[in-house]
């Protein structure tokens, strides 16, 4: 027995569905779904598409959907988190996902998706997919800008230590500079990061954050590791300025860890 199926779906989804394609003789069985996902099966089955216009459904041809109603296409614009717009993008080429998109420069995980509402939910889909922790390339590169905690401190010399750990990472990034301020930009390979000593609320616990690449911060990183099992902990007050080590370690571990509260700042010079 023929029926018209898609006046079926019309009716059980409350619109009205326009074909503009030539008929043609579907077998499709379907059960315990919705009238629209099963709408939207069929049409992927046949390879077709629709547009939803003033509460209508337009069926057909993709291409011909693209051409005749080019202007009712939804334009949408999403974010990632963990990986880049351009690794999306690389995606969707390789996916052969029919949507056009088009990025920011000046906001690298943001970006703007046009196409049908079938063409939309499958880059939805991909996009949910993707775009997890796991998936986040800190070691194969990139050019988003993200913030990661590198280090912490806690008690009552957290601040200090940190800022000391901060001093010592600006002389070994860009040079001897005796900067104290709350964020520092400075010049990796890769590009500018930032450092930041960042206080948890209602506690005495301190984070380290860079931002930058991923391949900056994991930089920062290595250089921590090494400073840490090279010198155990960092003396107080670290002065990038000194002559000889006489001096500087005999200012980090007597003065710096004996009377961080009362001489630290008073005699770092």
């Amino acid at each position: 027995m023929t029926v018209p199926v898609l006046s079926i779906l019309a009716i059980k989804m409350g619109t009205q569905i326009i074909y503009l394609e030539e008929p043609v003789r579907v077998t499709f069985k379907s059960s315990n779904l919705s009238a629209l996902t099963t709408f939207q099966l069929l049409l992927q089955k046949e390879q077709l598409d629709y547009l939803v216009v003033a509460g209508h459904y337009i069926v057909g041809n993709r291409e011909r959907l693209y051409d005749d109603f080019y202007n009712r296409m939804i334009l949408t614009h999403y974010n990632t988190k963990y990986i880049s717009v351009q690794t999306l993008q690389n995606l969707i080429r390789q996916l052969n996902i029919p949507v056009e998109n088009i990025t920011v420069d000046v906001n690298t995980q943001e970006i703007w998706v046009q196409g049908t509402p079938m063409a939309l939910g499958k880059f939805v889909e991909l996009l949910n997919e993707v775009d997890r922790r796991e998936n986040a390339a800190f070691n194969t590169g990139g050019d988003r800008i993200i913030r990661m905690p590198v280090s912490f401190s806690q008690g009552i010399n957290a601040y200090n230590e940190l800022e000391a750990l901060r001093d010592l990472l600006d002389t070994l990034l860009v040079g001897h500079l005796n900067v104290k301020t709350e964020s520092y930009a400075g010049q990796l390979q890769s590009g500018v990061i930032k450092i930041i000593i960042k206080r948890v609320e209602d506690s005495d616990l301190y984070y380290l954050i860079v931002e930058g690449t991923p391949d900056d911060i994991e930089i920062v990183r290595k250089m921590i590791a090494e400073i840490r099992s090279s010198m155990g902990t960092l003396p107080f007050s670290f002065n990038p300025d000194a002559e000889d080590n006489g001096n500087e370690n005999g200012s980090g571990n007597g003065n710096g860890n004996g009377n961080s509260n009362g001489n630290g700042n008073g005699e770092e010079n």
